[in-house]
C-alpha cells in the first residue's frame, strides 16, 4: 500500500511530514459481455487484491424485482447469467470501514460480436445442407392489413420506419435500437414472383429489389432464428454513413453485398440483378423511409389471400430449437 505525506506541527512552530495510508483504487471492470451472460472483474490500485472482499448487486431493471448480490474478493473473475435483452444495473463497494464504491455499470444483453459470428456460421451450414442456391430476386414485398396501406395514403403517401419489434433472439442488437421496414426477399421457386398467399395482411407491396439495393448501401447480419420449424435470416440494409449504418457498422456484422448466400447483387456493372436464398427465408429490414406512391401508379400495390397478421410484439425466437439456439 503506498503512503502520503500529510503536514503537523511540531513544539518548535515548524511543519512536518507525516505519512499516512493512502486508500487504494477500485473500480468494476467488464470483461467480457454477451446475450446470456456477463464476465465483470475488480479494477484496483491494491498491490494485494485477494485479501479485499466487496460486495455486488446486479439487477435487472427491465424486471425490477430481479436481482443478484454476491460476496467476492478483489482478484476474483465473476461471471453472472444475464436474460437476453434486458437492462441491467450492477454496482458495488467495499466491505471495510470505507465502503467505497466500485462505481456503476449498465449494460443490455445483447449478442455479442462473438455470438452473432457463431449464428452466422450456423445459417451458413444450415443453407448448404439445404443445397446453398440462389434465385433471381425481382422484388422486396411488405404484407400488411388494409388499414396500414389506408393509414399512409391519407397522409403523404410515405411509409415510414418504426422500431424494431421482439421478433426472433430477443438478444439480437437491433430489437427496441434500430428504425426500419421488413420486406422478405424469398419468391415463389415455380414464378420467380412473390408467393401468392401472405401471413401478415392481404395487402402487399412489391417494390424492386434494385430500387432499395443500390450502390451506396451497406447489409449486416442481425439473427439466425425460427418460430416453428421453418428457419429466418434476418439483414439489415442501411445507406452509407446514416445514424442507422453507424449503429449497424458498431452492432452487428458486415455482409459483403456481392458475395454471401442470403441477398447479394451482381458485380456487372450496370446490372441490375438481385439475388437470394432458395433454401432458407431471409427478411430485410431496409432502414429508410420510403415513398409508397410510385408503386401505387405502377400497379405495384395489390390484394392477396391472407391467412393472418403480424403481430405488434412480434414473435420471440423458438428456445428449444438446438439449431439456431447458442
Amino acid at each position: 500500500m503506498t503512503e502520503e505525506k500529510k503536514s503537523s506541527t511540531s513544539q518548535f512552530g515548524s511543519e512536518r511530514p507525516e505519512l499516512v495510508p493512502k486508500q487504494p483504487f477500485y473500480q468494476l471492470m467488464v470483461l467480457e459481455k454477451g446475450a446470456s451472460h456477463v464476465h465483470v472483474k475488480i479494477q484496483t490500485s491494491d498491490p494485494n487484491p485477494s485479501s479485499m472482499l466487496f460486495h455486488l448487486d446486479l439487477v435487472n431493471t427491465s424486471k425490477p424485482d430481479n436481482g443478484e448480490s454476491r460476496q467476492v474478493f478483489g482478484d476474483d473473475k465473476i461471471k453472472f447469467k444475464l436474460k437476453p435483452g434486458q437492462e441491467y444495473r450492477l454496482t458495488g463497494y467495499t466491505m471495510d470501514l470505507y465502503k467505497n464504491s466500485l462505481g456503476g455499470l449498465k449494460f443490455r444483453a445483447e449478442l455479442s460480436n462473438l455470438e452473432l459470428k457463431e449464428l452466422l456460421q450456423r445459417a451458413t451450414i444450415v443453407t448448404n445442407k439445404r443445397g446453398g442456391k440462389l434465385i433471381k430476386c425481382k422484388y422486396l414485398y411488405r404484407n400488411k392489413t388494409d388499414q396500414y396501406f389506408m393509414d399512409i395514403f391519407q397522409k403523404d403517401g410515405i411509409m415510414k420506419v418504426y422500431k424494431k419489434d421482439k421478433n426472433g433472439d430477443q438478444g439480437s442488437p437491433i430489437n427496441g435500437k434500430l428504425d426500419g421496414l421488413f420486406f422478405a426477399s424469398n419468391p415463389d421457386p415455380e414464378t420467380g414472383l412473390p408467393p401468392l398467399r401472405s401471413f401478415f395482411g392481404p395487402r402487399r407491396v412489391n417494390i424492386p429489389a434494385s430500387d432499395l439495393f443500390v450502390t451506396g448501401t451497406n447489409l449486416y447480419f442481425a439473427d439466425f432464428y425460427c418460430n416453428r420449424r421453418a428457419h429466418y435470416v434476418t439483414l439489415v440494409l442501411t445507406l452509407a454513413g446514416s445514424t442507422a449504418d453507424q449503429f449497424c457498422r458498431e452492432k452487428l456484422l458486415t455482409i459483403d453485398p456481392y458475395k454471401n448466400l442470403f441477398f447479394m447483387k451482381a458485380e456487372e456493372e450496370h446490372s441490375s440483378y438481385v439475388y437470394t436464398s432458395r433454401n432458407i427465408w431471409v427478411e430485410i429490414f431496409y432502414t429508410e423511409n420510403v415513398d409508397l406512391l410510385p408503386y401505387l401508379f405502377r400497379g405495384l400495390i395489390v390484394s392477396v389471400p391472407s391467412t393472418g397478421t403480424s403481430r405488434p410484439e412480434g414473435i420471440p425466437k423458438n428456445p428449444k430449437c438446438h439449431i439456431c439456439n447458442l
